[in-house]
């Protein structure tokens, strides 16, 4: 597989969004359980 830089700039961006996101909605499972 070839690696542009701006993939893996994309990819890395990516993965700490969802990160974020998993950890923020774990986060609000935990204090306000909705959903």
């Amino acid at each position: 597989m070839v690696s542009f830089p701006n993939f893996d700039v994309l990819f890395s961006h990516n993965f700490r969004l969802n990160l974020c996101l998993l950890l923020a909605s774990h986060f609000k499972t935990l204090t306000v359980p909705v959903l």
